[in-house]
């Protein structure tokens, strides 16, 4: 159960940072120029190591 949470944690996480990289390349203007956007990916990729460490936590108390 654990491992299929983390799993689909990091498959979501995965998919979003492409999306993003995949419109910021369609973009003519540098994504980092934009502060937003730059916070947008590092808050994805903050909360996927968020997340994971969470499981490894919780599988170790079990």
């Amino acid at each position: 159960m654990l491992i299929d949470l983390k799993m689909g944690v990091m498959i979501i996480c995965f998919f979003l940072y492409n999306l993003l990289h995949r419109v910021e390349n369609f973009r003519p203007v540098p994504w980092q120029g934009d502060p937003v956007r730059h916070l947008f990916v590092n808050w994805c990729l903050a909360a996927m190591v968020m997340s994971l460490s969470f499981c490894m936590f919780v599988e170790k108390q079990i």
